[in-house]
């Protein structure tokens, strides 16, 4: 350590010179990275159990913000990798198919979220997609033309306070040969 005097008044007094402010800790580097968690499984159709490729699987959940999506391999593997701990719902789409959260039994009911704690791996997160269907026809009028621009609604049963109720399922319009 080096000494400074200086005379103040006649007087000699020792004094130690000021230490240079140190730069300001990069605390990033100190902090110790949370475990990366990981979902895995497989998709395949539901009638033949068939590998299901390319088909979309996302993980949604409030500590990930966007989500995080895959796609199905050829076996129909997925992997979602360096998850957070969280509360996830897992989604499934594929064009042709019907999209379906895990847990889901049917269309249109909720699934069941999982949950993933710190550097935990969740494996044989499966799922049976069914098939898509589509409803096709042409509208015709009392003289057998078509009739274009016909507005079609497709309807379906769900219950709703306790009571069965027809509600909208789709709709569509036809073309000008009334398909």
């Amino acid at each position: 350590m080096a000494s400074l005097f200086v005379i103040a008044s006649g007087a000699l007094a020792a004094q130690t010179p000021p230490r240079p402010a140190q730069p300001p800790r990069d605390t990033s580097a100190q902090r110790q990275a949370t475990p990366a968690g990981r979902i895995s499984g497989t998709v395949v159709t539901a009638d033949s159990g068939k590998p299901v490729k390319r088909a979309r699987v996302l993980a949604s959940a409030v500590e990930l913000p966007g989500g995080r999506a895959a796609l199905t391999e050829e076996s129909g593997a997925f992997e979602l990798n360096d998850l957070p701990a969280g509360r996830y719902t897992i989604t499934v789409s594929k064009t042709g198919f019907i999209t379906l959260s895990y847990g889901q039994r049917r269309p249109l009911q909720a699934g069941t979220p999982l949950q993933l704690g710190d550097g935990e791996q969740l494996k044989g997160v499966d799922f049976r997609l069914p098939r898509g269907g589509a409803i096709a026809g042409r509208i015709v009028d009392e003289d057998g033309e078509p009739v274009p621009g016909a507005s079609v609604r497709v309807q379906r049963y769900q219950y709703q306070q306790g009571e069965r109720r027809l509600v909208q399922a789709g709709a569509g319009q036809t073309d000008d040969k009334g398909q």
